[in-house]
């Protein structure tokens, strides 16, 4: 069947919206969204497509010409195996450091997983296909893609099938095709605790230090009780070590959902925001939120950042109590551009049930005094895609390569899937810049595509400070992190776009982190200074431990803005060329009529 997928335009206002719709097919599509990257290495992202039937995987990559996504290549693992499994979840990454975008497939014999195993194997990519890398291991859940070691290659997290918390850490390759990795069961600290499932492990910077920790929702069997553990890369050591291990708290739960790590008050302090139901039918839905810096302090409480009691909304049940493939997930962006994170997310009316798929809007919370927030910022909920029914999934990407965040849903019709897009129409200009870190294994040595610059390949947990000022006057320092979560549909993005409102002004300062290395002595950490809004910035760490040689591109985009700023900065070149033509022709005067005076004096000695 084929399945169409259309283009929606949305405007928004900065706190209330104002919607104008128009719809326009541009191409059609069978299946659902499952990950995102750069396969054929042109700069563009493209999108990987699981089929309705979950047993295809297909590479849609995007045609700058024609303005499209067209299908490259598919993988039909139940052909080409005839095992009876379906693809549970997808995740991208360079795997085996040849330069290329590979693809890790959870599959299961069944989509809701009723089994309790998953087996995981690799296709390694090549920029035009994917190939089986005849590995494979099987896993009590989908892993967590990290760099446990800081080699820069992808690892994974998760437990064996016996039930061990286990590493496995991946292998450089000697062919394309080719990779594998090594299991890793030593953590030299005793583990009473096992993994929740589902897992939502995130691999990002929660101490401050610019380099990705391990953070893992964890249960406890003995206290009954969801821990969450911190775990800290040592420069010079090759494993992770546990720093912190506390009681989630939040006593009157009655489903915590999915983990997520967001700058959402703009404090350059991330925040671990969590959905939690605490009514068994979830109509009592809250959003909370707890600070990163000194999470180990038992001081620090949760804090609510938006309560449902007034509202028509709560999270959905099904996608709250593990019965559903796709959790509920808070898929973060600032599409807004305001330099404030957004949140995109599947909800549920309270009346009739009814999903849909909704907007987050971050603002004070003195705009929205009804949302009860504890804190300085909250979020309004907007059902904005009103002309969308039975959503299963939402996620954000710059389709238009303009620095614009689009939307991006997948809903069920029937038995099969449709994804579409929705063009986010910005009524203002706002500035933008968008920070991507692809790998650093290799340059233009790689494997593939060799000679030329490696942009496939992303470099998982990498932290982005950027500091800028605002048309107020006051210091924006913000902070994100580059593909922190995989498994279950996260849908995280290869790069960072930030809001920058309606300033015109230079990013003062951007910090970039990587995770940390076997040398102790060196801090994978740099700053570049003065970055021109409305920009791309590819960053590429390498070498890995030379942190003043990494290599950067700023493509540059077209705007109002741009040209304005361009402009201004033409005009004052202009205005000080005059003056100092001004001043030169006048001093040259004055010095003409010295001569004159000179020349006419009456010399007495001369007599």
């Amino acid at each position: 069947m084929r399945v169409t997928t259309w283009m929606l335009f949305v405007a928004f206002g900065i706190y209330g919206i104002d919607i104008s719709l128009s719809i326009d097919e541009v191409f059609s599509m069978d299946g659902l969204i499952a990950a995102y990257g750069d396969f054929n290495s042109d700069q563009a992202l493209d999108m990987f497509i699981v089929s309705s039937d979950w047993t295809q995987l297909k590479v849609y990559v995007w045609n700058v010409i024609k303005q499209m996504f067209m299908e490259l290549h598919s993988v039909d693992y139940k052909t080409n195996t005839n095992e009876n499994e379906v693809i549970v979840s997808v995740s991208t990454a360079d795997f085996n450091g040849d330069g290329c975008l590979d693809v890790l497939l959870c599959l299961s014999t069944s989509q809701l997983k009723k089994d309790g195993f998953v087996n995981v194997t690799i296709y390694y990519g090549d920029t035009v296909s994917l190939v089986s890398g005849h590995w494979s291991v099987r896993m009590l859940d989908q892993p967590s893609v990290i760099d446990v070691n800081g080699d820069l290659l992808p690892d994974l997290f998760g437990t064996n099938s016996k039930g061990v918390r286990s590493y496995w850490i991946s292998v450089p390759a000697d062919t394309m095709s080719s990779g594998y990795f090594t299991e890793d069961s030593q953590f030299y600290t005793d583990i009473s605790t096992t993994l929740v499932i589902p897992q939502s492990n995130a691999f990002v910077d929660v101490t401050g230090d610019q380099h990705a920790d391990l953070v893992v929702k964890s249960y406890n069997n003995e206290t009954k009780s969801i821990m969450v553990e911190i775990w800290t890369q040592d420069s010079g050591k090759k494993n992770l070590t546990l720093k912190n291990s506390l009681e989630l708290g939040l006593k009157d739960a009655k489903y915590v959902g999915q983990m997520s790590f967001i700058d959402y008050d703009g404090d350059s302090i991330i925040d671990l925001v969590l959905p939690v139901c605490l009514t068994e039918d979830c109509s009592h839905s809250v959003l909370y939120a707890r600070t990163t810096i000194n999470f180990e302090d038992p001081q620090k409480n949760w804090s609510v950042v938006i309560d449902n009691t007034y509202g028509d909304w709560q999270f959905p049940l099904h996608k709250m109590n593990g019965s559903d493939n796709i959790p509920l997930t808070l898929v973060i962006g600032d599409y807004l551009l305001d330099g404030m994170i957004d949140i995109v997310t599947i909800l549920q009316f309270k009346e009739n049930k009814k999903l849909f798929a909704a907007n987050l809007i971050n603002i004070p919370c003195s705009d929205a005094k009804s949302t009860g927030c504890e804190g300085q910022r909250t979020f309004s909920v907007q059902n904005t895609m009103n002309s969308i029914s039975d959503p299963i999934s939402i996620s954000l990407m710059d389709v238009y390569e303009n620095g614009i965040l689009d939307f991006l849903v997948t809903c069920r019709t029937g038995v099969d899937y449709v994804t579409k897009i929705l063009r986010n129409e910005f009524v203002v200009d706002a500035a933008f810049l968008k920070v991507a870190v692809v790998g650093g294994i290799c340059y233009t040595d790689c494997k593939c595509n060799k000679g030329s610059t490696n942009h496939g390949a992303h470099q998982v947990g990498a932290m982005t400070n950027i500091k800028t000022t605002n048309t107020d006057g006051h210091l924006m320092v913000i902070k994100a992190v580059q593909m922190a979560q995989s498994g279950y549909f996260s849908l995280q993005l290869p790069y960072i776009i930030f809001g920058l409102g309606k300033s015109p002004n230079f990013v003062d300062e951007i910090k970039i982190g990587i995770p940390k290395g076997d040398n102790q002595y060196v801090d994978r950490v740099h700053e570049w200074v003065a970055i021109i809004p409305n920009a791309q910035v590819i960053v590429i760490p390498y070498p890995k431990d030379s942190p003043s040689d990494w290599m950067t591109k700023l493509l540059v985009g077209k705007s109002k803005m741009f040209v304005q700023t361009g402009g201004v900065l033409l005009g004052t070149c202009l205005l000080i060329a005059g003056i100092i033509i001004i001043l030169h022709v006048k001093e040259k005067k004055e010095d003409e009529k010295e001569k004159r005076k000179e020349a006419h004096k009456f010399h007495f000695d001369a007599l």
